[in-house]
């Protein structure tokens, strides 16, 4: 009990966490449904385009989700307040049922941020750029030219629109309103422990995670514990079974209760259908090989943000990550054809980042 108690003190200790509550209004010029990464830098951007933008928020705190919490030296660590990375790691260790490898750098590979923080401070860039945000609302029904809501009032309300963006995560409202289907998911199982780690840890074992894998993440106060996997491959149940059998072999104790699951979209079908528009996971812009979304949902909020402002502005950094997400997605349909090409293809990888013929950055969605 002794870790979940610790972990339940820090969240309620953390400072400056609070729930937004701009007006809602009867008509807005661009709607933003979703208040991760990807709307926030949405909304950010769009707001210093002189745009009229109100993003909703279904959640009461802004930030909060099932999430290991890395960002890349090649994404994200190197645009992030220093006071928001609570660890970072210029090497990483990583560790297959045949070898086990570390890989370094001069500069962090990885950095470890807390998601409700990093979410704040996105949410009060947004704020003092013009953008309102309205947190615990939830959106109920979308139509062609209006939304219909449940305000933290519980109160029924209508907001018409110019523009709607989808930016509510893998189970997206408005990607179901747009008919698309969701046929690549991934699924992340994860806990956060108040227990200390120096190293940054990658274990790849097909018997336990096909070939997903689990992870040891060290942040400020805990540390993120989980596993990831492409969905369908193994039963919830039973990853969840592997994961605390797999954690037991670590020296690491879970509590079954506390470890929460998470779905990842990677189905990419487009971001741009007229007046709306997908963004993040919404989209399906992220990684199936890693699970990564954070650096693809803020690079397609802001990408999308720009195209709005100007019609005739290209999104080349979101062609650039599509590119990289079916290359990606190719060594997944390899490495889950067979058991044996599992196995095959993680030790060559791992084999070649050792030899340094592969980067690490190979693994990441930033190109």
């Amino acid at each position: 009990m002794g870790a979940i108690a610790s972990v339940t003190n820090h969240l309620k200790t953390r400072e400056n966490i609070f729930p937004f509550m701009s007006p809602i209004q009867e008509h807005v010029d661009i709607l933003i449904i979703g208040g991760g990464p990807a709307g926030l830098s949405c909304a950010y951007e769009l707001a210093l385009q002189n745009k009229q933008v109100l993003l909703l928020e279904r959640k009461e705190t802004i930030g909060e989700k099932v999430c290991a919490g890395g960002i890349t030296w090649s994404g994200l660590l190197q645009h992030v307040p220093e006071n928001l990375v609570e660890q970072s790691f210029p090497e990483q260790t990583i560790v297959t049922t045949l070898q086990q490898c570390k890989i370094r750098e001069t500069n962090p590979i990885i950095a470890t941020v807390n998601r409700v923080r990093l979410g704040q401070w996105m949410a009060k860039k947004a704020l003092n750029s013009g953008a309102h945000i309205a947190s615990g609302v939830k959106v109920l029904s979308i139509s062609d030219k209006h939304v219909t809501l449940l305000n933290r009032e519980q109160q029924v309300k209508t907001i018409r629109f110019n523009h709607l963006i989808g930016a509510d995560g893998a189970n997206s409202l408005v990607r179901r309103f747009l008919k698309l289907p969701n046929e690549k998911m991934g699924l992340g199982l994860n806990a956060d422990l108040a227990i200390h780690r120096q190293q940054m840890q990658w274990h790849f074992n097909p018997r336990l995670f096909a070939n997903g894998y689990a992870w040891i993440f060290p942040h400020k106060e805990t540390c993120s514990v989980g596993a990831y996997v492409q969905s369908g491959s193994i039963p919830a149940r039973e990853l969840k079974k592997h994961l605390i059998k797999w954690t037991g072999a670590q020296q690491l104790h879970i509590p079954s209760n506390m470890i929460k699951a998470g779905l990842v979209n990677y189905d990419y079908r487009g971001h741009c259908f007229g007046r709306f528009w997908l963004i993040g996971e919404a989209a399906g812009l992220a990684s199936g090989l890693t699970g990564e979304g954070i650096y693809p949902a803020i690079v397609s909020g802001c990408e999308v943000a720009r195209a709005i402002a100007d019609p005739t502005y290209k999104t080349a950094r979101i062609d650039l990550m599509v590119n990289k997400q079916r290359r990606h997605n190719k060594m997944l349909k390899y490495s889950s054809k067979y058991p044996w090409s599992c196995q095959l293809m993680i030790n060559f990888i791992v084999l070649c980042m050792r030899m340094k013929l592969i980067p690490f950055q190979e693994l990441e969605m930033a190109d």
